[in-house]
């Protein structure tokens, strides 16, 4: 999404980072936003949580938001809570185009 601000994902976040995660992503409340996993190395569910609510809001708010190049662990660690990597904040019924496996 051209002119979106990217927010680069910290190489580790545990339940001690949550707290800063979730911090930093208000502060770009308001305006459209890319989430750039490609840097996740360790992730927590407390972070997962705060990345899922964080999506909630900025649909809530009517703004884009988008999860961007989820590293591998990023993406398995989504796949074993039962998350999209790409949005684990939508689920497969808020997106009917996606296939049912």
């Amino acid at each position: 999404m051209p002119g979106n601000h990217v927010f680069k994902l910290e190489r580790k976040l545990d339940t001690t980072a949550a707290r800063g995660l979730a911090s930093a992503l208000l502060s770009h409340r308001g305006q459209p936003l890319e989430i750039d996993g490609s840097a996740v190395e360790t992730i927590g569910g407390l972070a997962v949580e705060v990345l899922i609510s964080a999506g909630l809001q900025w649909q809530a708010d009517g703004q884009p938001v988008s999860l961007v190049s989820p590293s591998s662990r990023m993406e398995d660690v989504c796949k074993t809570l039962g998350l999209r990597p790409d949005a684990p904040w939508l689920t497969e019924a808020a997106d009917p185009g996606r296939s049912h496996s």
